[in-house]
């Protein structure tokens, strides 16, 4: 959502019903190293999490409203 962001955590997800979660991803700007949260809901369907954006406190809107993320296990 936010292409040059470095992941710095997560927090508060939850089971928001129907196989829906929803939590906040906390994240630094690669440029400014501004830290800011993003908070998504994500749904599992056939091996990938299709996430949504929810609301975002980056001053620069998200480049996607939605990503999806394959699963993959690790054997």
């Amino acid at each position: 959502m936010h292409p040059r962001g470095v992941f710095q955590g997560a927090s508060g997800f939850k089971d928001e019903g129907n196989g829906v979660y929803g939590g906040t991803i906390h994240w630094k700007g690669a440029a400014l190293e501004n830290e800011h949260t993003t908070r998504v809901r994500f749904k599992i369907e056939e091996g990938v999490a299709k996430v949504f954006l929810v609301e975002d406190s980056a001053f620069l809107p998200a480049a996607q409203q939605t990503c999806e993320i394959p699963i993959v296990a690790n054997d």
